[in-house]
């Protein structure tokens, strides 16, 4: 059964967001992109995998995940380096679990009950992780740097601990 043209739609609108998730949780974007390629393949063939969600996004992202951790494409640690890099260098220094919900409520703007569908977890854990990633990040580079990612002037995508649900 081919996908519909609404879905394939909707996945070319999300492909900046996998990318932008699988590139912040590998610190590889040549890396991402072959995820979210492998993705994306998964989806068009496996189109009834889709119509009993509610959510292509977050099926994507569930599927994005899956192939991350599988194919071990998850940094442990990351240098530290200037400017937006710093945070993307300090995002990279969190715990895999940490990195994956704090992107997923703050970058991605999915709640937490989402996040833990994503995750095969509970919302609070997910809650947890998120509020101590973002106590990492405090530490890391200081709240001002934090907070400063996500003011009203800068681009969409930017995190900020006062985005979460």
């Amino acid at each position: 059964m081919p996908i519909d043209p609404v879905h394939r739609r909707e996945m070319a609108a999300l492909l900046p967001n996998l990318l932008a998730f699988a590139t912040a949780m590998t610190g590889c974007p040549a890396r991402a992109e072959g995820l979210v390629r492998g993705a994306i393949l998964r989806a068009l063939d496996d189109p009834a995998g889709i119509a009993p969600r509610s959510s292509l996004r977050a099926w994507l992202l569930t599927v994005l995940r899956e192939r991350i951790h599988t194919e071990g494409a998850v940094p442990d640690t990351g240098d530290h380096a200037s400017g937006f890099q710093d945070i993307q260098e300090a995002i990279s220094m969190l715990s895999p679990e940490q990195r994956e919900s704090l992107l997923l409520v703050t970058a991605e703007g999915l709640g937490y009950e989402d996040a833990a569908r994503i995750c095969r977890t509970d919302a609070a854990t997910i809650r947890r992780h998120v509020l101590v990633g973002s106590a990492r990040l405090n530490e890391i580079l200081g709240p001002m740097a934090w907070h400063d990612a996500g003011r009203s002037d800068a681009p969409a995508g930017h995190l900020s601990p006062g985005s979460a649900p």
